[in-house]
C-alpha cells in the first residue's frame, strides 16, 4: 500500500470524516450504556433468498429496500455465484447482468492486459461504481466482492454525474463479528496459478469505546492466454472494518490494492477488414472466417498499481434522523511498453517501419458525500426523505514516447511471438519523439433531494427527486499545444411507483407488482471536438501533422440522458418462482466519440500511426426494448437465475458523421440472454457435500468498433458456458472444499464484443480450506 503523509488523501478522507461525526456524536449521545445499537438504514441487511438472489438492493435508492419496491429493474450477483463460477475476470461479470455488455470502447477492458474497467448497460458507455463512488474505471480485486448491483436507467438524482444507460456499483464484503478464515489454492490448464487466504472476526478494544471487527485478505493469479499471447500476474490485497463507536455511531472501512503485470500487453483480434487504403467497407465483403491481430511481442508490458479506499460514517441523531457521510479516494499509476506499427492480415507480415512506444500515465481520484436520511409518517404512509450532496474530482496525466519508425518486424501470424523475432528496444534515452502528452481536470458536485414514499401495508410506493449538478473539465495537450474546457451544469429528476395489485398467501399466482420511472442524467466530458473530414486531402504526413497541431479546440457540451420503463414483477407457486418484464426506451444526447487521425488519412501512406485523437461532438443514440428475469427455487437444494434482453439500439443523429446514422450501438448486443444454476445434495444423503452448476451466456453480433472507418467490424455470435464442481467435508469447524471449474465448455472459437479472439476450453482444480 502507498504511505500515508499528511496530504495524503486517504489522511485527509479519515479526518473529514471521522472527527466530524465524533464530535457531533459526543454532543448527541443520551441514553443508557446497554441501548441496543441501531441498524444502518444504508447497508444491506436482509439475508439472501437463495445462493444466487438478492431480497434487497441499494443501488438506485441509496438506502437498503426490498428490491419489489424499487420502481427500477435492479439485477444482483451475489458473492456465491462470482465464487462457483471462477470470475477471476471483472469483465466477465457483465456476462450474467441483463443488458450489461463488455467494455467502454476496445482499448477499456480487463483480461489482464488493460489498467481500466468499464461497461456498457443498455447501449451506453459506463465505468462502474465502487461502494457507491465513481471510480473512473479502476481495477478491482473479484475476491473482494460481496455483490454486483446494476440499476438500469439515468441515476443523475442519486448519484451525480451518471451515464443514461444505468450504473453497476461494486460493493466489497463487509466484515463479520464472527472469526473465520481461509486459504485456498488451484492450478488449471494455461498455466493458471491462484492461491488467496481471507481472516476477520471481532477485535477486542480496550481503549477505544464500542465493538470492532476486522477483515484482511489477498490473492496472487497468474496465468496465459494462448490465442491473443499474453501473461498476466495480479496481486490483491484488501482490508475491511466496521468499528460500532456507541448505538448511534459505527464507521465503515474498505480498502484494495492491485497490482498488475502483463508481458506481452494483450492482443487484439478481430474480422479482418484489412488496413490503410485497403480497408474493406462493404459490410457484404466481409472475411467472416479470417482474423486480423495487432502483435505487440514479447518485450510489450503493461504495469499497473492501483489501489481504492473508501470510508463510511453514519451517525443516528434521533430515532428518525440519520447522517451518513463517505469519502474515496483512489490513484492508479501505469506504465506500458509496446511495439506498434501498421500490423494487419490487410498488409504483408513484414513490416518495416514500426516502433517502440513508452507510455506513463497517473489517476488520482477523490471525493466525498453526505446524506441526511429523515424517516418520518404520514398519516398511513411511511416516508424516507434524502438531502444529499456530493463532489468529486479526478485529475489524469500522461506521457507518450517512441522511437523512430524503422523498426523491420517479420510478424508470426502461426505461432506464439519470441524475442528473437523482433528488434530489440533501445534504453528509454533512444525514445525521441513525443506521441503525446496531456493532462486532464474533472471537478463536479451535485446536491439533491430524493423522497421515497411508502403505503402502510407497502401496496403502493412513490419515489420521485430533484438534484442539481454541474462540473467543468479542462483537458490539455501538451505535445499539440492545445488546452480545451467544457462544462455545464443541470437540473436532473426522476418520478417513479410500485403497485401491489395482487397479493394473497395461496395460489399459483401468489403477487403481482407494476412499475413504472422516468428520470433524467446528464455527464461532462472533455475532449476537442473536430470534424474529421478537415483532415482528409493532404498531400504529406508532414502537412497532416502540422494541420492537427494547429487546430482551435473546441469544447463538448454534457452528455443529457432520458429513459422510461414500464414492467411487472410476479411471484408464483408460493414464492418459488419471480418473474420480471419490462419495457424501456432509454435515449442519449450529445454523444463526444474518439476518432484517430492516422498517416493512412494521406493518399499512398499504408501506415496506422496515430497523429491524434479528436472528438465527433453531438449527435443522438436511442435504446429499446424488453428485459425478462427469472428467479427459480423449486426445493431448497436448487438455485436456478436467468435473465434476457432483446433491444434495438440505435444511432439517431451524428452531424458530422452521417454515414453512422442507422447503425446499431457500439459494443451493444441485440439479443443477451443469461442463465446460472447450482444443485446441493441434500443434508443426510449418501452424496451430502457435492454440489454442482453451470453458468451460460449468449450474445448475438454486435458492431466492435466506433471509429467511422471501422463501422462495419462485426463480432460474432457465441454462447459461453462455463461448468463447476465442488465436494465439501470437514468435522467442527474445520471444513475442506475440493472444486473443478471448466470454461468455455462447448469450446467455441469466437470474436467477444469488445473485440479479442476467445480462448479453447480451460481446466481449473481448487482446493479450500476454511476453520
Amino acid at each position: 500500500m502507498p504511505t500515508l503523509s499528511k496530504s495524503s488523501p486517504v489522511l485527509r478522507l479519515a479526518v473529514s470524516v471521522v472527527l466530524p461525526l465524533l464530535a457531533v456524536s459526543a454532543s448527541a449521545q443520551t441514553g443508557a450504556s446497554g441501548e441496543v445499537v441501531q441498524l444502518d438504514p444504508f447497508q444491506i441487511t436482509a439475508a439472501e433468498d437463495g445462493a444466487y438472489t438478492a431480497g434487497e438492493a441499494h443501488t438506485g435508492t441509496i438506502i437498503a429496500v426490498s428490491r419489489d419496491l424499487i420502481p427500477f429493474n435492479t439485477s444482483v450477483l451475489t458473492a456465491d455465484l462470482i465464487k462457483d463460477l471462477g470470475i477471476d475476470n471483472p469483465s466477465d461479470l457483465s456476462e450474467y447482468l441483463a443488458g450489461v455488455s463488455r467494455g467502454t470502447n476496445p482499448s477499456v477492458s480487463d483480461e489482464g492486459g488493460q489498467p481500466s474497467l468499464g461497461f456498457r448497460v443498455r447501449g451506453f458507455a459506463s465505468n462502474p461504481l465502487y461502494n457507491g463512488f465513481q471510480t473512473g474505471g479502476r481495477l478491482f480485486s473479484p475476491d473482494n466482492l460481496g455483490r454486483v448491483e446494476a440499476s438500469k436507467g439515468p441515476n443523475a438524482v442519486l448519484y451525480g454525474q451518471a451515464p443514461a444507460g444505468g450504473v453497476i456499483n461494486f460493493i466489497p464484503k463487509a466484515p463479520r463479528f464472527t472469526d473465520h478464515a481461509s486459504l485456498s489454492a488451484g492450478a488449471g490448464t494455461n498455466a493458471y496459478r491462484k492461491a488467496s487466504f481471507d481472516v476477520g472476526g471481532p477485535l477486542k478494544l480496550d481503549r477505544l469505546p464500542g465493538e470492532l471487527a476486522f477483515r484482511v485478505g489477498g490473492s496472487l493469479l497468474s496465468y496465459e492466454r494462448e490465442q491473443i499471447f499474453f501473461e498476466s500476474e495480479t496481486a490483491s490485497a484488501f482490508s475491511a472494518a466496521t468499528w460500532r463507536v456507541n448505538p448511534r455511531l459505527s464507521f465503515d472501512f474498505r480498502g484494495e490494492y492491485t497490482k498488475l503485470d502483463v508481458v506481452p500487453s494483450r492482443t487484439p483480434a478481430f474480422v479482418s477488414l484489412g488496413s490503410g487504403p485497403n480497408r474493406v467497407v462493404d459490410p457484404y465483403n466481409r472475411l467472416r472466417n479470417d482474423r486480423n491481430f495487432s502483435y505487440n511481442g514479447p518485450y510489450s508490458k503493461n504495469k499497473t498499481d492501483n489501489y481504492l479506499t473508501t470510508l463510511h460514517g453514519t451517525l443516528h441523531l434521533s430515532e428518525s434522523l440519520v447522517l451518513r457521510v463517505g469519502g474515496f479516494a483512489s490513484e492508479q499509476t501505469q506504465n506500458s511498453f509496446l511495439l506498434s506499427g501498421p500490423f494487419g492480415l490487410g498488409t504483408t507480415q513484414r513490416v518495416t517501419n514500426a516502433r517502440y512506444q513508452n507510455n506513463d500515465t497517473q489517476r488520482k481520484t477523490t471525493a466525498w458525500k453526505a446524506d441526511l436520511l429523515w424517516q418520518t409518517t404520514l398519516g398511513d404512509w411511511k416516508v424516507d426523505t434524502l438531502f444529499g450532496y456530493e463532489a468529486h474530482w479526478e485529475k489524469s496525466e500522461g506521457v507518450s514516447i517512441q522511437t523512430p519508425p524503422n523498426i523491420v518486424v517479420d510478424i508470426p501470424f502461426t505461432r506464439r511471438p519470441l524475442a528473437s523475432d523482433y528488434q530489440e528496444p533501445p534504453p528509454l534515452s533512444g525514445f525521441t519523439e513525443l506521441n503525446s502528452s496531456g493532462r486532464s481536470n474533472l471537478a463536479w458536485t451535485n446536491v439533491r433531494l430524493t423522497q421515497f414514499i411508502k403505503q402502510g401495508d407497502e401496496r403502493l410506493t412513490v419515489m420521485w427527486g430533484l438534484a442539481r449538478g454541474e462540473g467543468e473539465t479542462v483537458a490539455n495537450d501538451r505535445r499539440l499545444g492545445q488546452r480545451a474546457s467544457a462544462g455545464g451544469e443541470k437540473t436532473t429528476y426522476t418520478v417513479g411507483a410500485t403497485a401491489t395489485v395482487l397479493d394473497r398467501e395461496a395460489g399459483a399466482l401468489d403477487k403481482v407488482i407494476l412499475f413504472a420511472n422516468t428520470s433524467t442524467s446528464f455527464n461532462i466530458q472533455g475532449g476537442n471536438a473536430q470534424d474529421p473530414s478537415q483532415f482528409e486531402g493532404f498531400t504529406s504526413v508532414q502537412a497532416l501533422r502540422d494541420y492537427a497541431r494547429s487546430v482551435s479546440p473546441n469544447a463538448i457540451a454534457p452528455q443529457e440522458g432520458k429513459g422510461l420503463e414500464l414492467g411487472v414483477r410476479t411471484r408464483w407457486m408460493d414464492g418459488k418462482v419471480d418473474f420480471t418484464a419490462l419495457y424501456f426506451d432509454q435515449t442519449n444526447k450529445n454523444i463526444a466519440r474518439n476518432f484517430f487521425v492516422r498517416e493512412s488519412n494521406v493518399p499512398g501512406t499504408n501506415s496506422e500511426i496515430v497523429i491524434a485523437s479528436f472528438q465527433l461532438a453531438g449527435g443522438e443514440e436511442n435504446s429499446k426494448g424488453f428485459e425478462f428475469a427469472f428467479d427459480w427455487r423449486p426445493i431448497p437444494e436448487l438455485t436456478f437465475t436467468s435473465s434476457a434482453q432483446f433491444t434495438d439500439g440505435k444511432v439517431k443523429k451524428n452531424p458530422e458523421a452521417p454515414e453512422e446514422v442507422g447503425f446499431g450501438l457500439v459494443q451493444s448486443p441485440e439479443r443477451m440472454v443469461s442463465v446460472a444454476a447450482r444443485y446441493d445434495f441434500a443434508k443426510g444423503s449418501r452424496l451430502n457435500g457435492l454440489s454442482f452448476g453451470f453458468g451460460l451466456s449468449h450474445n448475438s453480433p454486435t458492431r466492435i468498433r466506433p471509429e467511422i472507418g471501422d463501422r462495419y467490424r462485426v463480432s460474432d455470435t457465441y454462447t459461453h458456458v462455463r461448468a463447476h464442481a465442488r465436494y465439501a467435508f470437514g468435522r467442527g469447524e474445520i471444513l475442506h472444499s475440493i472444486g473443478v471449474n471448466v470454461e468455455n465448455v462447448l469450446d467455441e472459437e469466437y470474436t467477444q464484443e469488445e473485440n479479442f479472439l476467445s480462448e479453447p476450453r480451460l481446466w481449473r482444480a481448487s482446493y479450500r480450506l476454511d476453520f
